[in-house]
């Protein structure tokens, strides 16, 4: 009977201490406005009349944007003149896409790497649209937020009700691992797994996964092993039970929808967002190191869509922006200097 006690109390003593550390983990930090760096001034490069570009990527003179709602799926657009060139259409056939989009750790490769979550395929973009397309390995699910740095396969498991949002392969140890659901807490009959959907970027060379949540001010950063090593918050003191009633109550959240990483830093999107409507207050790009030391955070301009990407130099932010007139919606595709 002695057994069985010591081992049921050194199973409590165990959670409590796992509890205990990530409580310790948990780093609070402010954005100040008054610090913060206004972006403005931009720089037109192009604009969209009749098209929704959706993601942005860039290598060199180039960027690549992926559209919506449009038979063209990928464009090139030349940094110095605004040229368009169409370089895959929408569909199944060679050099067509079904569901493209980037792999968030571009900066770890010589060219852009666009992945298929239908087809389970990936391929670097070429500017003539030619390219040689490889499967995906069997053993990872189907990823959203997908990362490639060999051996590692890194992204968001696409499973209904599943009880992991990060998964991490290795190719050459066959080895697959996931997250802990964090926050521990009632998300009675919310599906845990879409509220704590994350933006994920992953750098091999410091052996960090850094995971921005969709419906949650935190960010969390892991090892390539799966160990949570630091969560980061700007919220005060969070209450996270209280924080999703009241996002459940009133459709509002605090979180990272967009993520772009560098080799030195990781730039996320935060946003505060009616989740009705869509509208949004409180946005900037929080700029941090491999660690999650907060370096920088910039204030966006109105207009702002969501997703950029940052150029090698760290020197130009490249954003999709939107206006509206009477007649539609213009999308223009805008530098702004770091």
């Amino acid at each position: 009977m002695r057994k069985y006690l010591f081992l049921f109390m050194a199973t409590c003593l165990s959670v409590s201490c796992a509890d205990t550390t990530k409580d310790k983990q948990l780093v609070c930090m402010n954005i100040q406005n008054s610090t913060s760096i206004r972006l403005h001034n931009p720089f037109s490069i192009c604009s969209f009349y009749d098209e929704y570009p959706a993601k942005i990527a860039c290598h060199d003179s180039l960027l690549y944007v992926i559209m919506a709602k449009s038979h063209t799926c990928i464009y090139s657009i030349n940094m110095n003149n605004g040229h368009k060139n169409s370089i895959a259409h929408i569909g199944s056939g060679h050099n067509e896409w079904i569901e493209p989009d980037f792999i968030n750790n571009n900066f770890e490769h010589d060219d852009v790497l666009c992945y298929d979550i239908t087809s389970m395929k990936y391929a670097s973009v070429k500017q003539d649209g030619e390219d040689i397309r490889e499967k995906m390995p069997s053993a990872i699910s189907r990823p959203d937020q997908l990362n490639i740095s060999h051996p590692y396969w890194i992204g968001k498991p696409v499973k209904i009700n599943f009880e992991h949002t990060l998964e991490i392969y290795n190719a050459e140890t066959n080895h697959l691992c996931y997250d802990e659901i964090y926050p521990d807490i009632d998300y009675g009959e919310c599906d845990r797994n879409y509220i704590c959907s994350p933006v994920i970027c992953f750098n091999s060379r410091k052996d960090r996964i850094v995971a921005g949540m969709f419906f949650f001010d935190l960010i969390k950063l892991y090892s390539t092993d799966g160990k949570l090593q630091k969560i980061l918050t700007f919220t005060d003191e969070p209450d996270f039970q209280k924080i999703l009633d009241k996002m459940q109550e009133e459709h509002m959240a605090t979180g990272y929808s967009h993520i772009y990483g560098t080799q030195n830093h990781c730039y996320i999107y935060r946003r505060h967002e009616n989740m009705d409507t869509g509208e949004f207050t409180d946005a900037h790009i929080i700029k941090i190191d491999w660690e999650g030391n907060l370096k920088a955070s910039y204030i966006l301009p109105e207009g702002f869509t969501g997703s950029f990407c940052v150029d090698s130099s760290e020197k130009h932010l490249f954003a999709i922006e939107r206006t509206t007139t009477s007649d539609n919606e213009i999308y223009h595709i805008v530098s702004y200097l770091l």
